[in-house]
């Protein structure tokens, strides 16, 4: 197996990866959650626009599916069922030619490789199991550059490269934004995501809840609150502590698809998050977004994992972390640095410019 070395990322190849022709029928894997695959889903403008004349196939966890019917830069969305559900009669049918797997995934890569897919590349975690051309993963790790551009070191090899403007491939269902109208009134709102996946630090709800208290009191906003657990211990202190307002709140944490998030998303005047999925997907739709960072390490950073969007900033205050230094220590040390009235003076002009481009200004 030959090592072809390109800038600082090593290809471990079977057969050369150098100026391959473009596939016929191409399959993009992402089995993994709502922001990542959103991000991803950048390079598919890409692809259509350097390759119009192949076959472009999108997999991801089904739930996510709706994201992305009827796009015009993919010509198949494939939806990936819960526990990785064998889809091998399906794969073989459509006799893809090549399979570029944009994260590791064991599962999934396996249903490839028993798929015959003749050419399988990918990022990998155990020495290229299933793949016929693979990057380390440690290469991801290092987080010298967005997550979105590190799709394109894959595609590398077809000639396709990133645009200075990359844009994501989610699309907005009208029966999403009709749907979202019905539940959310047409007063303007701004919505509040305060979870995050799994144990990952967390801004404090008092934080999230002083600048609720000045929006509310200073702008004629509602508020729209969004998230997939209805019972986070977060959500219900950020509440109890805005039981004044409750008129103007709306609470659909847990209450919604991914197709309906998307329509809320699309219509809110301003979205404030923690680093999740839903920020990512706000960004992609249109929503200003200002998302909160309070993770250090370059696997986690902003620089890798900003939301892409032309309305979407981050508020991030580094701090250096000490050799062994627990994360949750870290993070701590981060929100100490947050400054409510900068925050409050960012969110403020993100409003009044969301105003202006409503207007026409």
């Amino acid at each position: 197996m030959k090592i072809l070395k390109k800038s600082k990322k090593q290809w471990h190849t079977q057969h050369g990866v150098s100026e391959l022709p473009k596939p016929q029928r191409l399959l993009i894997s992402r089995p993994d959650r709502l922001g990542d695959v959103v991000i991803s889903s950048t390079c598919l403008p890409e692809l259509r626009r350097q390759m119009p004349d192949t076959y472009i196939a999108l997999a991801v966890n089904e739930p996510l599916t709706a994201l992305f019917q009827g796009s015009h830069f993919v010509d198949e969305v494939i939806g990936i069922p819960g526990q990785k559900k064998s889809l091998l009669d399906r794969l073989r049918a459509s006799r893809f030619d090549v399979s570029i797997q944009l994260n590791p995934d064991p599962a999934w890569d396996a249903q490839i490789a028993e798929a015959e897919i003749p050419r399988r590349l990918g990022f990998s975690r155990r020495e290229g199991e299933h793949l016929t051309d693979w990057i380390s993963y440690d290469y991801k790790r290092a987080g010298e550059k967005h997550e979105a551009l590190f799709n394109f070191d894959l595609l590398e090899p077809y000639g396709v490269s990133a645009s200075d403007n990359l844009t994501t491939a989610v699309e907005v269902s009208d029966k999403s934004v009709t749907e979202a109208a019905s539940i959310c009134g047409d007063h303007p709102y701004v919505l509040f995501h305060l979870a995050s996946h799994g144990s990952k630090p967390r801004v404090p709800p008092e934080f999230f809840a002083h600048l609720a208290k000045s929006l509310l009191n200073q702008f004629d906003y509602n508020l729209v609150i969004v998230g997939a657990e209805a019972e986070d211990p977060g959500l219900i202190a950020f509440l109890d502590q805005l039981a004044a307002y409750k008129q103007r709140i709306l609470n659909v944490a847990g209450k919604t698809d991914i197709e309906l998030l998307s329509g809320i998303c699309q219509s809110g005047q301003l979205m404030l998050s923690r680093d999740s999925g839903p920020a990512h997907l706000a960004a992609a739709v249109g929503c200003p977004t200002l998302t909160f960072f309070i993770n250090s390490t370059p696997l986690m950073s902003p620089l890798r994992w900003r939301p892409i969007g032309e309305n979407a900033k981050i508020y991030y205050k580094p701090v250096f972390a000490w050799p062994f230094e627990p994360p949750r220590s870290v993070a701590r040390r981060i929100v100490r640095k947050y400054d409510r009235d900068e925050v409050y003076a960012m969110m403020t002009q993100m409003l009044n410019q969301s105003i202006k481009q409503q207007i026409g200004v």
